[in-house]
């Protein structure tokens, strides 16, 4: 009995131990804007796998200037396409393949001392000194709030008081903190927050396209396809939603 008892103790040790060691940890770089939606994608893959996932956030340029020097992501989800189209040109994807999952929109925001324009026109009036932005140059929320405030023919007036931050989250924190009296930036992180926010005219800047590919180095490219799958299909696209992004089949 005492070694019938100790064989099925060893089974299980063994059974078990194989299941850890066949669990993996999947590195995600992704633009900030996509933090509180992936978040929750996270914990619905983990518990589906078994699969750990570390992510990334920042700005999508400068997160994919990290992945031409050789970071080692697994997947790379980009608030605009035209970084992974350069990782593609490179042959830095997996079988030169990524996908649109969905659309960003801009929102105006001011710190609590403030009260919410009624449009993107209003950022030029004198209450609002400090303008925060996301970094044109590399951040494409960034870049299309630029886009934004030229169509809007208030780019030349607002521009001496605009304040530049490395990434979206980072320019919502100025806002929150007091360190900017407005700002644009991405609904996905002002949805859920106590801010109130005014959308600003999608008629005045270009698609903000999310797309997402698995990196050619991966060397979990089944586990990095997995979590990918849940972010293109139904329990994903409503997180997406949930968070402001316009989901495909909607655009």
């Amino acid at each position: 009995m005492i070694k019938k008892l100790f064989l099925i103790n060893i089974f299980l040790l063994l059974f078990f131990s194989a299941s850890v060691s066949s669990s993996e940890t999947v590195h995600v770089a992704a633009a900030s804007d996509l933090q509180p939606a992936f978040k929750e994608i996270e914990k619905i893959y983990e518990q589906k796998t078994g699969n750990r996932v570390i992510f990334t956030f920042g700005s999508s340029g400068l997160l994919s200037k990290q992945i031409m020097h050789g970071a080692p992501f697994d997947i790379f989800a980009s608030a605009n396409k035209r970084y992974i189209e350069e990782l593609k040109n490179r042959g830095l994807i997996a079988d030169d393949r990524y996908y649109v999952f969905c659309r960003g929109r801009l929102a105006i925001v001011v710190n609590n001392e403030n009260s919410i324009p009624v449009n993107i026109n209003d950022l030029i009036k004198g209450q609002f000194k400090k303008v925060a932005i996301a970094n044109p140059e590399h951040a494409p929320y960034g870049a299309a709030a630029r886009e934004a405030l030229i169509k809007a023919g208030i780019w030349d007036d607002l521009k001496p008081r605009l304040i530049y931050s490395e990434n979206i989250r980072q320019a919502l924190q100025y806002i929150q903190t007091g360190n900017a009296d407005a700002g644009i930036v991405a609904v996905s992180l002002v949805i859920t927050s106590n801010n109130d926010y005014t959308l600003v005219d999608e008629g005045l800047y270009s698609p903000i396209e999310q797309s997402i590919t698995v990196l050619k180095d991966s060397k979990k490219i089944k586990s990095a396809e997995g979590f990918i799958d849940i972010v293109l299909n139904g329990t994903g696209r409503e997180i997406l939603k949930k968070y402001g992004f316009i989901t495909m089949g909607e655009f």
